[in-house]
């Protein structure tokens, strides 16, 4: 039966910093109080609003506040708290050494270490012993695709996936710097190294080769060894970036030259970046530093001609931001969404989901690669639907542990745009984990969830949509990530190794069904 709509997740507060992160807990330099606070819960709110929405306990279960999630939150606020345990106690000196170094820590202590205890005293009384679980969905099965694998198994490490629907061919990145094109039948056509992990690539304006956005280093860092290249150049295009993992395209300032927009994920330290192209070579000319900048669509949002940026932070203070382009090379900020940090949000689509004209958010949130590894019951997707002014609301959640993607396409032709979902942290007590799931669009923001047989054959990083065999309807292509992310059940992470399923093409059959 249609399943999603007008679903609410169980109520467990508002947010905190995250774990996959905790860069939410930036330095607190200064608090005005008209008197010091004086319980726990007033000090969190204090210290931890400051930066970020305050975290109620009850986003996290007391284990996972007190050995997981709150020894590293100190360390946010200059609290060293590992003092008996001398290799932690020395490991949380450096870490101090270098955060003071880069300046996402405190020099000093924020507050006291009285109050600190009192902040911790507050969690561990107040948050639950265990998180409620979110509705398990019926999933019916899935006739519209039909899997294809190709017959030279590629290694499971997939970080990049793109179809060419004018070529018919599908590019796939991988974590050791491999780039294979594949046709429409799947073989193998062509193979690239490259230096390290491939997260994007594009046809650049005036380039007779493609731009490769590689990461440096996959693995959370704060070292600046990303970079962007042409295929067989010698040096790069742009360097110096922190783990970059999007490539984004368009005239910003109106010079008739593309410009280049660089998401730099980071860990601690990261930022949001914009290139502009002078004499054919690109110089930085506006950044915003924000650490987890995942995802920017470029859009002229107000009509008033020039491009602007709609950006997914996924690290620390979690949000949606609009970049609204001022005419003169800056742009002002707006942030539309803002999620809790331990939400772990994941991608983000712009499309109209409700025929309305105006385009609507869908979120997917999920990452759980953090200090805070246990099932949510508000992971999943999430659509805000937009009030014709860029205000959005939710309007439906469809829960899934470990969403990591979604893409909103209409796959079935009937006028409406259906959503496919991925999960790289299933829940894995399930004994099918969903790890794929397609919601067809049945109307007034009602689905039905659905999936096929053998899903679960890898655990899916990366997805892409488009019209691979050129029959007019866009396929589905499911990129895996074998290597361990979070607690992964040992029977699980052997039969990814054994089948190798690094690819999965689901061709849409809705043209031979006609």
């Amino acid at each position: 039966m249609p399943y999603f709509n007008g679903m609410h997740m169980p109520k467990v507060g508002t947010v905190l910093s995250s774990a996959s992160l905790l860069i939410g807990w930036l330095i607190v330099t200064s608090v005005s109080c008209s008197a010091p606070p004086q319980t726990g819960e007033a000090l969190a709110k204090v210290y931890c609003a400051s930066c970020h929405q305050y975290a109620d306990p009850a986003l996290l279960d007391k284990k996972t506040w007190q050995t997981g999630v709150l020894p590293h939150m100190a360390l946010r606020l200059g609290i060293i708290t590992d003092t008996l345990d001398l290799m932690r106690h020395q490991a949380q000196l450096e870490e101090q050494e270098k955060g003071v170094k880069l300046g996402y820590l405190p020099a000093a202590p924020v507050l006291s270490a009285a109050d600190w205890k009192k902040i911790v005293a507050f969690y561990a009384a107040t948050a639950p012993d265990s998180l409620p679980h979110a509705p398990t969905p019926t999933v019916a099965e899935l006739p519209l695709f039909s899997p294809r694998a190709p017959a030279d198994s590629l290694l499971s490490l997939t970080t990049l996936l793109q179809i060419d629907p004018a070529a018919h061919t599908l590019r796939v990145g991988t974590s050791r710097g491999d780039v294979f094109t594949l046709d429409s039948r799947l073989r193998r056509l062509d193979s690239l190294h490259l230096t390290s992990a491939v997260s994007d690539l594009r046809q650049l304006p005036g380039q007779n080769k493609l731009a490769y956005l590689l990461m440096g280093i996959m693995t959370p860092n704060d070292q600046k060894a990303g970079s962007l290249r042409l295929a067989g150049a010698l040096n790069p295009l742009i360097d110096s970036l922190h783990r970059p993992v999007q490539l984004s395209t368009g005239d910003l300032n109106h010079d008739a030259q593309p410009d280049l927009v660089i998401c730099e994920y980071g860990h601690n330290v990261g930022q949001l970046s914009v290139y502009t192209q002078t004499g054919g070579t690109y110089q930085k000319a506006f950044t915003d530093p924000i650490p987890g900048a995942r995802q920017a669509i470029i859009r002229d949002v107000n009509a008033d001609g020039w491009a602007d940026m709609l950006v997914l932070f996924a690290q620390g203070d979690e949000q949606v931001a609009l970049y609204s382009n001022q005419h003169d090379g800056t742009f002002q900020k707006k942030t539309l969404l803002r999620f809790p940090p331990v939400y772990g949000s994941s991608y983000l689509e712009l499309a109209d989901m409700n025929g309305d004209g105006h385009p609507d958010l869908i979120c997917t949130n999920g990452d759980n690669a953090d200090y805070s590894q246990i099932i949510k019951p508000y992971h999943g997707i999430r659509v805000y639907l937009n009030d014709g002014h860029f205000g959005f609301k939710q309007a439906c959640f469809y829960p899934m542990p470990g969403a990591g993607q979604v893409l909103a396409r209409d796959f079935d032709h009937d006028g409406d745009l259906d959503l496919a979902a991925i999960s790289a942290f299933p829940d894995f007590s399930h004994n099918k984990p969903q790890v794929f799931v397609y919601l067809e669009n049945k109307g007034k923001l009602t689905f039905t969830p659905r999936s096929f047989a053998g899903a679960d054959a890898g655990r899916w990083l990366v997805m892409q949509a488009g019209d691979l065999d050129g029959d007019g309807d866009d396929d589905l292509a499911l990129g895996a990530y074998v290597r361990t992310l979070s607690p992964t059940p040992a029977a699980w992470t052997t039969r990814w190794q054994t089948t190798k399923a690094g690819l999965l093409v689901l061709e849409n059959t809705f043209s031979s069904r006609k």
